[in-house]
């Protein structure tokens, strides 16, 4: 024990019932937050598919991720009845994973299959808040890892993210517990312990394609234990030629032993999913999928490493068809993706993550974790286990610059990893209890960080620290999973109740049917159409914060109206729909029938674009605004 460390600040059974309570605690709140929130964006994508994997083995549905997370989540439905899709549906045959998870979902109890599986997940949360302890109380002792539980426990991040079915809280649980069983590997070789690092390292792999991203930190931890503990250079080559046997084998067992991903009696008919692009003829083959997941947007073939790895590895059937189509589908779908950062939209910046994880993290986790790192410098804290510490350090530089190098800026929800390490960091801040002014200054900032909770939950997942203006102004700065997922169509139901069940008018991204939750709803301009068209007349309108953006609706932007042509454009179309008495006459073809249909996305985009400069008159959830407008406020916005 160091001078710096002292004794422990609590005694052993005082600690544990500490750590005890703030798990109890997480657990309600997830476990609350789970019940409050409707289907995520993601969850419609990953739970039917588990299912539909689980119940019949097929593999056809979302294969940009691979399937042990959501298996994971499905597990409970083993033991459930379900309506399976229709395996006629041509959404099926050409693996439309969002029609067919709204089919799976909307054809079944919704609520045993979502809750379920949320709370497997919750289990996941729990098992990396316990990591999280273990990691800071191995590097920086007792006190270390009950002040990290505390900020994991508290982090909103965590929270927001550890009650929904995604692939994003389990590959945080996984990257932390590889980087914790390859130290306990690095410090003795033994067999439990390479097996128990690479069944880890395997679970990762089948959690996400972008498991990599661990590999500089595993190599540098292998030559600080060659250094450092005379590791020989044969038996860390034996460890890296286990753990990729076991992975290769834990790949084909997870697909089932079967290269095709297609079952059932019309799997040869079947396709994978391929994405849409303009000006690309559409696929009607599995072939012709391939060919097109091989093909950059303008039709050239990839080259490169990895292109040529999956070409060689399904022309030999190395790995099942299912991932390495996957990993290719990725790489299609990783194109610069139209992203929403402090007021524009464009297809990535290199400041969006770094930004989004200071100004969605709390400020009093924030100054922990500094705290936590200048404690190390100052050698208040020293890290007790060296390769676990170079671990972490790496793998956080490392994940970090793959962050800034990426092109899809939709969530701060990808460097969830990051924080169980800003945890472990904040644990070392520990220290700092030694001096007069520490602890009350750490219990401040604990109880701050409390508070912060208390105030957003249960919407933790559209949390935004005060630098920003909280809540109510981080979505000027941030929009997409950050704050608007499809997350609050139940809290939206419950408000309709409340305020006498008007018809609402909505504009609302999420793969969910508002029709399930709201019995008297229309469709404004929504992320997947629904129902009736609303019509544009006095009334409740409630748009959500990717909608009111126009995050994918170019004809809501400023851009869109600021420009002289538009304008002259829609001057046009308005005194062509006046001439008509602003009603379409039935029957109308061909261009007629266009420029009508032009028309009236027009108007919707205008009044999005207007609504989006007007105070709301009341916010559901973090996603949702309510607009009530009168015919004076239409006639205001609508004309030219």
């Amino acid at each position: 024990m160091s001078p710096a460390e002292g004794p422990a600040l609590l005694s052993a059974r005082a600690e544990r019932l500490a750590a005890a309570g703030f798990l109890v605690l997480a657990t309600l709140l997830a476990v609350t937050a789970l019940l409050a929130d409707s289907a995520a964006f993601d969850e419609v994508i990953h739970l039917p598919a588990g299912i539909v994997q689980l119940k019949t083995g097929d593999l056809r549905l979302a294969p940009d991720h691979p399937p042990l997370a959501r298996l994971w989540a499905a597990l409970p439905s083993a033991f459930l009845p379900v309506v399976l899709p229709d395996p006629n549906r041509e959404a099926f045959r050409t693996g439309e994973f969002v029609a067919v998870g709204r089919e799976v979902l909307e054809g079944n109890p919704r609520l045993p299959l979502l809750m379920l599986g949320r709370l497997m997940v919750v289990a996941l949360l729990l098992a990396l808040l316990l990591l999280v302890r273990a990691a800071a109380r191995g590097l920086f002792g007792a006190d270390a890892g009950l002040l990290a539980l505390a900020v994991a426990s508290l982090s909103p991040s965590l929270l927001a993210h550890g009650h929904l079915v995604t692939t994003d809280l389990p590959a945080a649980l996984l990257f932390l517990a590889v980087l914790l069983a390859f130290a306990r590997l690095g410090e003795r070789l033994s067999l439990g312990r390479l097996a128990a690092a690479a069944v880890l390292l395997a679970a990762l792999v089948l959690t996400k394609y972008s498991w990599p991203i661990v590999l500089p930190a595993l190599l540098a931890m292998g030559v600080l234990a060659a250094v450092s503990r005379g590791v020989r250079i044969v038996s860390l080559a034996g460890v890296a030629a286990s753990c990729g046997l076991v992975a290769w084998g834990a790949v084909w067992a997870c697909y089932g032993f079967r290269f095709s991903p297609f079952r059932g009696p019309r799997a040869a008919e079947a396709r994978m999913h391929v994405p849409f692009q303009t000006g690309i003829p559409a696929v009607t083959s599995h072939a012709e999928a391939w060919e097109t997941v091989l093909r950059d947007s303008r039709g050239v073939p990839y080259t490169g490493p990895t292109a040529g790895f999956a070409r060689w590895v399904r022309r030999h059937r190395i790995l099942p068809e299912a991932w390495i189509y996957g990993v290719m589908l990725l790489k299609k779908m990783s194109y610069p993706r139209t992203a929403f950062f402090h007021g524009e939209i464009g297809p990535g910046w290199a400041a969006y993550f770094p930004v989004a994880f200071l100004i969605k993290s709390p400020l009093p986790e924030l100054l922990l974790g500094a705290l936590g790192l200048a404690a190390i410098v100052a050698r208040r804290a020293s890290p007790r286990d060296p390769l676990l510490a170079s671990g972490l350090a790496v793998f956080a530089v490392s994940y970090g610059v793959f962050a800034v190098l990426a092109t899809m800026n939709i969530g701060e929800r990808h460097l969830l990893p990051l924080h169980p390490i800003l945890a472990v960091a904040a644990g070392a801040s520990a220290a700092w209890a030694r001096a007069r002014w520490g602890k009350a200054l750490l219990l401040a900032l604990v109880l701050w960080l409390g508070a912060e909770i208390a105030l957003i939950h249960p919407n933790e997942l559209g949390y935004f620290n005060e630098t920003v203006g909280g809540f109510r102004n981080g979505w000027r700065w941030l929009a997409d999973s950050n704050v608007d997922w499809g997350q609050d169509l139940a809290r939206l139901a419950r408000w309709t109740k409340e305020n006498g069940d008007p018809e609402v008018k909505l504009a609302y991204f999420g793969a969910a049917d508002p029709r399930g939750f709201v019995s008297r709803v229309t469709n404004l301009t929504s992320a997947y159409p629904f129902g009736e068209t609303a019509l544009l007349t006095p009334g409740v309108y409630v748009v959500s914060v990717n909608q009111l953006i126009g995050l994918f609706i170019p004809i809501a932007r400023d851009d869109f109206w600021e420009k002289p042509a538009t304008r002259d454009w829609y001057l046009s179309r308005w005194e062509m729909a006046r001439a008509s008495g602003f009603a379409r006459a039935p029957g109308l073809l061909g261009q007629e029938a266009a420029a009508w249909e032009a028309f009236e996305a027009a108007e919707r985009g205008r009044l999005l674009h207007a609504l989006r400069g007007r105070a709301p008159d009341a916010f559901i959830g973090t996603s949702l605004r309510v607009y009530r407008l009168s015919q004076a406020d239409l006639d205001a916005i609508l004309p030219p």
